[in-house]
């Protein structure tokens, strides 16, 4: 669940993987060397992340479907990698 990594994320339901599967295990400390170290890939990381909490909190109906474990909408990722976060999506959310 990508959204656990950009926010305080409660899961609900009960994943079933319905075949063969990896999990990937970031650990914050690891993450938090790389950027400290690469300034270009701290300042992307930061725009992405902000983005997509920024697009968590705004779904909400009826103008986007509630985010869950498996989707956030408006997360693709052209979006999220911009500083622009999109006047259409801020004006819906608002």
């Amino acid at each position: 669940c990508e959204a656990a990594l950009w926010s305080y994320w409660v899961h609900v339901g009960r994943m079933v993987a319905e075949r063969s599967s990896r999990i990937l295990h970031l650990p914050v400390e690891s993450l938090s060397l790389v950027l400290q170290r690469h300034s270009i890939i701290r300042e992307a990381t930061l725009t992405y992340g902000q983005n997509f909490h920024m697009r968590i909190v705004s779904a909400v109906p009826p103008n986007a479907p509630w985010p869950d474990d498996l989707h956030v909408p408006f997360t693709d990722i052209g979006d999220l990698v911009s500083k622009d976060i999109g006047l259409g999506l801020l004006a819906r959310a608002v």
